[in-house]
């Protein structure tokens, strides 16, 4: 009985503890598209801001992400 009663209460932990594979490519997947946008670079603590603009296109393939871009500044 009792070890009956500790299968019964550890199974659904079995279930919470697997790898969410599907879920990190659907994740993955919705950070496929364009962005562009801008703002400041800055190298060293005491070095100046950089003006810079970007444009980045990404394109996913399962929980891989790949990632092309250009900055300018």
């Amino acid at each position: 009985m009792k070890s009956s009663l500790i299968t019964a209460l550890s199974a659904p932990l079995a279930v919470l503890t697997q790898p969410a594979l599907a879920d990190e490519a659907e994740f993955v997947k919705s950070l496929t598209g364009t962005w562009s946008g801008k703002g400041t670079v800055i190298i060293r603590i005491d070095s100046s801001p950089w003006n810079v603009s970007c444009n980045i296109k990404t394109k996913a393939a399962g929980t891989s992400l790949a990632m092309t871009g250009s900055r300018r500044g």
